[in-house]
């Protein structure tokens, strides 16, 4: 089953057919499992990465997810803000890290979360970690 949730654009996307051949390489890299793009703010990093999600739909086995973590304000609240994006359901006294963790568990997902540059701490690296652990 795949599992779809890519924002629309109101925009058409043109150009960057470098910068897209080179990651569509680095995502068919089983080598590469994980991959930032990185750049000052409002140079595209988001448009590029929702237009690449669009064409790579059916290239991963359970889809392609992605997260807005631009209002997460915290690391601690990654996980949380994850589950919620995701829709995935809190059961009972379950951690979000651990509903998070069992959900991509052998999982091949492409899971592009935007704006994490400002939870880059040791807790958020570690939740990175730990996710690629379950894939």
């Amino acid at each position: 089953m795949h599992e779809y949730q890519i924002p629309g654009q109101l925009t058409h996307f043109v150009g960057r057919s470098r910068e897209r051949t080179e990651i569509v390489g680095k995502l068919k890299d089983p080598n590469c499992r994980l991959l930032t793009l990185v750049g000052p703010g409002g140079i595209g990093k988001t448009s590029l990465s929702l237009k690449i999600a669009r064409n790579e739909l059916g290239n991963f086995e359970h889809g392609v997810r992605f997260v807005r973590l631009q209002s997460v304000a915290a690391s601690e609240r990654i996980a949380l803000a994850i589950t919620d994006e995701l829709d995935l359901p809190l059961k009972g006294a379950q951690e979000p890290k651990q509903i998070l963790l069992d959900y991509f568990r052998g999982k091949a997902i492409l899971l592009i979360q935007d704006n994490y540059e400002h939870l880059i701490d040791s807790q958020g690296l570690n939740l990175i970690t730990e996710i690629l652990d379950m894939t």
